[in-house]
């Protein structure tokens, strides 16, 4: 744990309490956690990382996968992004799938099968596209099903 960036360890750190009022030891990282640098990433322009982390990136000691769903794994998580006084916690609405860095952010997102009973093509994955606007990331619609054009491109869906 000690050596996670800080934002990441102060983001973990909000689970150490579920673990152990649950009789399931400390928190630990999980296998689901991975440090290769695809998570870390300048997200605003500002010159600092930032990062995107997930609850099933960690676990307790006598659970390391505690928290990682049963029937859709790690299905939401939270945009770790830097300002002058520290990192705000920002919460993604599924697991991202494309970024687009810089001003205004965008990003798109596949959401698990098991949140999707809706769609009538089980082939057909469904993307959504957000823009980070208010301190949340804003819905702006449903990427082309046929990737004709890219829905994080400046102009929009």
């Amino acid at each position: 744990m000690e050596k996670l960036p800080p934002p990441v360890l102060a983001f973990a750190q909000q689970f150490d309490k579920e673990c152990r009022d649950n009789g399931l030891g400390r928190l630990t990282v999980s296998e689901n956690y991975s440090d290769d640098g695809r998570g870390e990433v300048d997200v605003n322009a500002d010159g600092q990382k930032d990062y995107f982390v997930y609850k099933c990136m960690f676990g307790c000691s006598r659970d390391p996968f505690a928290f990682t769903g049963k029937s859709s794994p790690c299905p939401w998580g939270s945009l770790l992004l830097s300002k002058p006084e520290g990192y705000d916690q920002v919460f993604l609405p599924g697991r991202v799938s494309r970024l687009r860095a810089g001003l205004p952010v965008k990003i798109s997102i596949k959401r698990p099968r098991a949140l999707r009973d809706f769609c009538k093509d089980p082939n057909y994955d469904p993307e959504y596209a957000y823009q980070l606007k208010d301190g949340r990331f804003q819905l702006l619609g449903m990427c082309s099903p046929n990737g004709a054009t890219d829905c994080l491109a400046s102009s929009g869906l």
